[in-house]
């Protein structure tokens, strides 16, 4: 009797091992990023495709009144037309946005960085939008990328209302759909940085931090915290090349936090890291979407990750917003269509 109930405990083992192993194959089969994301109800929240006749031409975009310190000429280092396509029909854009406050809701877009994601190759391209880059907005005229989200908020009854007017605003620039947004502030881009025990950054000179008292961050390797990390993603008086510096700066600590979230020790409770990314970061990725994104990272290499800034040249001119003249980024329309095609095989 006893000789059956053993035989009996080894089947039922036997059988509870089977189902659970179907439901692991059947979970990472769900959730993997090249089946997960090829679907027919993934999000669009600007399709990229609008009326540009609908805009009146951009005085600037004819030359206009150019900056008065030479300094502001910065290009970035890429060569727009060099850059070759890795997209597919399976990749997505994904808006990140970074406000300049600790509210959440208010202030203006202090980062802007497009994401597009190739599943399938399980490769990412990023470009940097500089907050200074000047965009029609309707009812606006052409004004400063990110005064779109003050726009958007100021807007009665429209929910998200800084979001959707920031997509659209990026969408039309780059005409690119977007399909997915991350939007965070400044006290959760530092919680998130301190929830994964900081983040190491290599510094090719020694960086004055105005947002951080004038502490200096030496040259070489430094291990900072959520604080010193949004410090120096914000700086760009202590670089040479400006903003441009800043935006190189956001994409490696980017391409950094992505690594630390991917650590051995952070793999079994990444799950519970990502939905609880929830209090810091507003996004509308289901908590499916942001596992099967975590599947698609593991093991990131910096030669996953592609980086772009848009060209161009700085220039002053009247804002309609402020009433008054101020500093520009206006995109060279054949450089950036030529950066967008080879980017995201546009």
């Amino acid at each position: 009797m006893g000789h059956r109930r053993w035989k009996i405990g080894l089947a039922a083992i036997g059988a509870a091992a089977v189902v659970l192993a179907a439901a692991a194959g059947w979970a990472y089969r769900e959730l993997d990023p090249a089946r997960h994301f090829d679907r027919d109800d993934i999000a669009i929240l600007s399709t990229g495709d609008w009326d540009s006749s609908a805009a009146p031409p951009d005085p600037l975009q004819d030359g206009g009144e150019p900056a008065s310190d030479p300094s502001d000429q910065v290009l970035p280092s890429e060569d727009a037309g060099s850059i070759q396509s890795e997209s597919s029909s399976q990749a997505f854009q994904v808006l990140l946005l970074g406000v300049d406050s600790r509210e959440g809701r208010g202030g203006r877009t202090d980062v802007m960085i497009v994401a597009q994601v190739v599943p399938s190759k399980r490769k990412v391209n990023l470009l940097s939008i500089p907050r200074d880059t000047r965009v029609w907005i309707p009812e606006v005229g052409y004004t400063k990328i990110n005064h779109a989200y003050v726009v958007g908020q100021s807007k009665s009854g429209q929910e998200n209302g800084g979001i959707r007017e920031s997509v659209d605003a990026v969408s039309r620039l780059l005409r690119l759909p977007i399909h997915y947004y991350a939007l965070t502030d400044f006290s959760g881009f530092e919680t998130l940085i301190d929830e994964i025990g900081g983040v190491t950054v290599e510094m090719e000179e020694d960086v004055y931090l105005h947002h951080a008292g004038g502490l200096v961050l030496p040259k070489g390797q430094s291990h900072i915290d959520g604080k010193l990390a949004l410090s120096l993603v914000r700086e760009r008086y202590s670089f040479a090349a400006g903003d441009f510096a800043r935006q190189t700066q956001q994409t490696r600590v980017l391409k950094t936090v992505a690594k630390e979230l991917l650590r051995p020790s952070h793999v079994p409770e990444l799950a519970k890291l990502l939905i609880q990314s929830r209090k810091w970061v507003e996004t509308n990725f289901t908590d499916k979407d942001l596992l099967s994104l975590a599947l698609m990272f593991k093991g990131l290499e910096d030669s996953d990750i592609r980086t772009a800034q848009i060209p161009g040249r700085s220039a002053y001119t009247n804002d309609p917003l402020v009433g008054q003249s101020l500093y520009y980024w206006v995109a060279d329309e054949q450089k950036l269509k030529a950066l967008t095609a080879g980017l995201f095989g546009r």
